[in-house]
C-alpha cells in the first residue's frame, strides 16, 4: 500500500491540500517521548493506529 508507507509525512493526505499534519505531528510527539506508533490497515475494514509512550513514576518523600 503506498499511502502506509507515507502517511506519516508532514503534509501527506489523501482527502486534498492544506492537510496532512496531523499524524506527522504525533509521530514526532511520540518519537520524542521514545515512545511507539504502528499502523495496521486493512483494506475495506479500515485503518487502526496504536500509540505507546513509557511511563515513569517519581517518588518523593513527603
Amino acid at each position: 500500500m503506498k499511502c502506509k508507507k507515507r502517511i506519516f509525512e508532514h503534509g501527506f493526505s489523501t482527502k486534498g491540500e492544506d492537510r496532512g499534519y496531523g499524524l506527522n505531528l504525533v509521530r514526532t510527539m511520540v518519537e520524542n517521548h521514545q515512545g511507539i506508533i504502528e499502523l495496521d490497515s486493512q483494506p475495506g475494514l479500515g485503518t487502526s493506529i496504536y500509540v505507546e509512550l513509557p511511563c515513569t513514576l517519581e517518588v518523593t518523600n513527603e
